[in-house]
This record gives C-alpha cells, sequence and structure tokens, in this order.
C-alpha cells in the first residue's frame, strides 16, 4: 500500500510515519526537513524542488493524508497563505491521482462553534472567531467541492485535543509547546511553573495520540471501513482543568515528581457538559479506549527517560 503524506514531519504527521513506515510505502511531502527525526524506510520530497516525483508518488498512493496545516498559533499570520498552498495542492492532486485514491484532511472540533450540538452534524453552528477555525472550515469545503463528486473520495476528520508520544522519536520533546497536556507534561518533567488561565471547571475532550493513530490504521488502511465525508474523533470522556490537575499530580508524584501548577482564573463557573457524537466509529468496532490515567504516566515516564 502506498501512502502520501503532506506535513510528515509534523506532529500528526510523525506520529503517522513511525507507526507505518515498516507496514507501507510512505511518502512524505514537506517543505522543511528535520535532522533528528528517524524516517528510515521513507522517500522524503520537497514541495519545491521535487515536483515531478511528487506527481509519481501522488499517482500511485492509495492514501493521501494531509496532515499540514499551521497550528493554532500560526493561523493568524498563515491563514491565507496556506489556503492558497492548498487551493493549488489539489488541483494538481486532482489531475495525477488516480480515481480510487483517497484524500483524509485532519480537520479540528474547534470548527464547532456550541460542542453541546456535537448529536446533529446537519444543525451545528460553525465558529467564525478564530483564525484556526476559519482555516480549517474554508479547507474542508475546498476539498469536499473539488474531490466529492458523485463519490465520497474525501474524509474530513475533526479531530479533539490529541497529545501523547507515539514513539521514543527525541523530535517530540522539541515540539512539546504545541498541545497543551504535552505542554503540562513536559514543564513537569523539566520542573518548571505551569500557569493555567483557564477556569478550573472548563472541560475539555482529549485524545490519545495511539488511539488516533489507531483508529486511521485500522479504520482506513486494514478495513478500509466506508466512512462518511465528516468524521468526529473524540474520547466522549471530557475533563475540567481541575480533575485534569489532579491526575498530573497524582501521576508525576509515581515518578517522584512535584509539579507546581497554579491557576489564574479562580472565579467558580459552571462546567461545560460536552457531547461528542462518536457513533460512527463506534459502529465499526474502533471506539477510542483511551485510559486517560494511563495515557498521563506513559508521557510523563518517556518525556523522563528522554531527558536523561
Amino acid at each position: 500500500m502506498n501512502i502520501v503524506i503532506y506535513g510528515g514531519t509534523g506532529y500528526l504527521g510523525t506520529a503517522l510515519v513511525s507507526a507505518f513506515k515498516n507496514l507501507y510505502n510512505i511518502s512524505i511531502i514537506s517543505r522543511k526537513f528535520r535532522k533528528n527525526t528517524n524516517f528510515k524506510n521513507t522517500d522524503i520530497l520537497n514541495l519545491e524542488k521535487d515536483r515531478k516525483k511528487i506527481n509519481k508518488k501522488i499517482n500511485n498512493a492509495n492514501f493521501i493524508i494531509l496532515a499540514n496545516g499551521p497550528s493554532s498559533k500560526d493561523s493568524k499570520k498563515k491563514l491565507f497563505k496556506y489556503v492558497s498552498f492548498l487551493n493549488e495542492e489539489t488541483k494538481k492532486i486532482l489531475k495525477y491521482k488516480k480515481k480510487k485514491t483517497k484524500i483524509i484532511y485532519f480537520s479540528s472540533i474547534h470548527v464547532y462553534e456550541n460542542y453541546n450540538k456535537f448529536k446533529s452534524l446537519s444543525k451545528n453552528l460553525l465558529n467564525s472567531r478564530t483564525h484556526y477555525a476559519i482555516r480549517n472550515i474554508v479547507c474542508e469545503n475546498l476539498l469536499i467541492k473539488r474531490f466529492n463528486g458523485s463519490k465520497k473520495q474525501v474524509h474530513i476528520i475533526r479531530i479533539g485535543n490529541v497529545f501523547g508520544i507515539q514513539s521514543n522519536l527525541k523530535y517530540y520533546s522539541k515540539s512539546m509547546n504545541r498541545l497543551a497536556i504535552n505542554q503540562f507534561c513536559y514543564k513537569i518533567i523539566n520542573k518548571q511553573k505551569i500557569s493555567i488561565k483557564s477556569n478550573y471547571l472548563e472541560c475539555r475532550n482529549y485524545v490519545s495520540i495511539n488511539d488516533f493513530i489507531n483508529f486511521i490504521k485500522v479504520g482506513f488502511c486494514e478495513r478500509k471501513l466506508n466512512f462518511s465525508t465528516i468524521i468526529n474523533y473524540a474520547s466522549e470522556k471530557q475533563f475540567n482543568m481541575r480533575q485534569l490537575v489532579n491526575v498530573l499530580r497524582a501521576q508525576s508524584k509515581k515518578l517522584n515528581l512535584n509539579p507546581k501548577i497554579f491557576f489564574e482564573n479562580k472565579i467558580k463557573k459552571s462546567g461545560i457538559n460536552y457531547y461528542f457524537d462518536i457513533s460512527e466509529i463506534k459502529k465499526f468496532k474502533i471506539q477510542p479506549k483511551m485510559n486517560f490515567e494511563h495515557e498521563i504516566f506513559s508521557l510523563l515516564k518517556k518525556l523522563k527517560n528522554l531527558n536523561k
């Protein structure tokens, strides 16, 4: 099986490459290449220098995964640049890909204005208040209009807040500041102060990177299940910030660590009860099975070993 990954040197892309490199023929397409990342058994192509090779890889691909969008932090300054890139690149993909190739785009649950309306996708309000949400909404629409036609060729995966290390690659220790839980664990290991601005009753949904990679592997690469165009991927179990901090402290204690965590906002507000509709992935028996406490402990332990 041939898989082309745009953004194979980013957080999700690197996790995919690490999990798939010995199972499938992986080709990474990127503007930059991090030399400290282990990419054995993969082809690494530069967007500007390797156009002919990229077109050939696209033509032979079974799956094309778009995992290269800017982060929430970078979306404001790179919004139009990325949309323009995706517009031009998908024209090339449409021209060179074979008919049965599937396109997978990694979007975010943050496209929703109100998470409580996850039960009915058709009635959800989309979030137009942040550049990150706008970028994902625009790109989703672009892909659906360009590829879907009469047959479903595009899958938009709206992902929850991902955390964890899929492998022990040293690359991850340098990308911790991109994701909340990873950042907290990184600071705990390095004995840095953690200051949380969110209200302590504010809820979040967290997705284990291991669960998510397994979902892609089982649902698309192995079983090739017939998912809808838009898929919600979440854990269905929410944690407020106070619960998260308690888990961090309890798991840190097992490693003889004493994290310094403080809340900046101590005003008590009612917590939000989120509902994430993951019925589609559950019916294929690949429901996320995350043990939150175990995943946190595993992340802390891996980061501690990387620091040795």
